[in-house]
């Protein structure tokens, strides 16, 4: 699990050394406004498509089940030498 946090963490991390490294004030806030809109995006998706019925561990139990074929899936790619 560390490592998908340590590969998201990097990811982030670019992004936001491209941020930084942008000199014009219109182009940060446009990058700005982006992760916004994304995330609003992404996070009202997820809520929409979960069902009424189902519980909040139900719902907790899928993130993790999600969390967790992630990371094997990439172990898998990096012992397989593809990543």
């Amino acid at each position: 699990m560390r490592l998908f946090f340590s590969l998201l963490a990097d990811f982030i991390g670019r992004k936001l050394d491209s941020l930084r490294e942008a000199d014009d004030f219109k182009e940060r806030k446009k990058i700005f406004y982006q992760v916004i809109f994304w995330s609003v995006c992404g996070i009202s998706s997820f809520i929409m498509y979960i069902p009424p019925e189902l519980s909040v561990v139900e719902i907790a139990s899928a993130l993790v089940l999600f969390f967790l074929i992630i990371y094997f899936a990439i172990r898998a790619v990096k012992y397989f030498k593809i990543l």
